[in-house]
């Protein structure tokens, strides 16, 4: 009797919650206005990173396929009123128990909320991803990748090269994790398995830094990304590498957006926001008179960072938004910089992800022509690219998560005269 119950009063409570959803988003639809805090009529969940799914079309091969109940089931959820608030309060809810058994014991980092893959570090106000554990697939991974290096630079021997060991909070020893995961994929792990194999044709630049606080002065406190401080100075290392006679930016002007406070990538995928939010800092640099392309379209130097936009007020306002990206620039397959003003006639190629986003200007300075290939989003090889371009110097700068992903290993391979690899 109690179960049959409690299945109506579930199936009552069921059909009142979905009765709700549907009913806002037809109002929504119809032009009725409800509070911002309620979150109807959003397109688009900043926290999770993602657009709303659309009410699906109930196609009979939809639904034959269970893809018409797989995307109405993610579009009720996501029409959801106050979904974000929910998924933060449900993890600080959580977080409640978590925290307290941590002060039992005397932890300062503990896990965002349960079966998190982030953990939050009290003493730093920081949040950033638990280290995984290694084993013979990673290794081999690594491995097999730093003879992917080593071959194309012995294809290439008359190109200058280095690689800049950039020591991602997510894979560093300097994770307070790092001693709570067995084996874990660290920076000795990297070294091990993927630096030390690398060969003599490419110059390995150290990145690593001394301790938590050392990293957290180049790093965002709530993102993946380094800040400008440590893209700067791995800027001013590579260049010193690669063109020992060449003279760094040095007359940049400090700006400081400390009044558009945001929540990065960690923040976000682990739910907790911290006490003191990131903000955007830059070295900025006048670009005036340098030509840039992007994905082989035409672009104004304005792409390459975005300050007027902000200091107008008019980037985006929300507390979740990819700043990092809004600022500098989103990634592209390939990005081509020409400074006719060059103090040498050099051209470099810089292959990464991200991390070079906020750096690849300053390097326009000294070379003339500056190129960056994001493996991730460029489809040809390196070999086919340096048919057709003279490349002086190339800086490898993928983070230590990129640098052996099959994309990267991808665009290493060996390119032969009729196009095959």
């Amino acid at each position: 009797m109690y179960v049959r119950v409690m299945s109506k009063v579930f199936l009552v409570v069921f059909l009142v919650v979905m009765g709700a959803t549907l009913g806002t988003k037809c109002l929504d639809g119809l032009g009725v206005e409800f509070p911002d805090w309620l979150s109807i009529g959003n397109e688009k969940s900043y926290l999770e990173g993602r657009d709303y799914e659309t009410l699906p079309e109930p196609t009979l091969e939809a639904v034959q396929s269970q893809e018409f109940q797989d995307n109405f089931e993610q579009f009720m959820a996501d029409a959801t009123p106050m979904k974000d608030s929910a998924l933060l309060a449900n993890a600080q809810v959580q977080r409640s128990s978590i925290t307290l058994s941590a002060a039992v014991f005397g932890y300062t980092t503990y896990p965002t909320f349960f079966e998190s893959e982030y953990v939050y570090d009290a003493a730093h106000d920081a949040v950033m991803p638990t280290l995984t554990s290694a084993d013979e697939e990673k290794a081999a991974q690594y491995e097999t990748a730093a003879e992917a290096y080593q071959a194309f630079a012995k294809r290439h021997t008359d190109i200058g090269m280095a690689i800049y060991e950039n020591d991602r909070l997510g894979m560093s020893t300097n994770n307070p994790t790092d001693m709570l995961v067995s084996d874990p994929v660290d920076t000795s792990f990297v070294e091990e398995h993927f630096y030390d194999g690398l060969g003599e044709g490419i110059a390995v630049i150290d990145g690593t830094y001394d301790d938590l606080e050392d990293a957290l002065e180049n790093y965002f406190k709530t993102d993946h990304h380094w800040r400008i401080s440590g893209a700067y100075a791995a800027y001013v290392s590579i260049l010193s590498e690669l063109e020992p006679d060449a003279v760094p930016i040095t007359d940049y002007e400090t700006v400081d957006f400390s009044a558009d406070p945001f929540y990065g990538s960690s923040a976000r995928a682990g739910l907790y926001l911290t006490a003191d939010p990131d903000h955007i800092e830059d070295y900025w640099i006048d670009l005036s008179g340098i030509e840039v392309s992007m994905d082989g379209e035409e672009r104004p130097t304005s792409s390459l960072d975005h300050r007027t936009e902000y200091e107008r007020g008019e980037e985006n306002q929300e507390l979740f938004t990819n700043h990092y990206a809004g600022y500098f620039h989103t990634d592209y397959g390939l990005i081509k910089l020409h400074n006719p003003k060059a103090t040498s006639d050099k051209s470099l190629l810089i292959v990464s992800d991200s991390y070079s986003n906020n750096m690849e200007r300053f390097f326009t300075s000294e070379y003339e022509y500056v190129y960056v290939i994001d493996p991730r989003y460029h489809s040809r090889t390196l070999d086919e690219f340096l048919e057709k371009h003279e490349v002086d110097d190339i800086a490898f700068i993928n983070s230590s998560l990129n640098i052996a992903s099959e994309e990267t290993v991808a665009v290493l391979s060996e390119w032969t005269v009729d196009g095959q690899s």
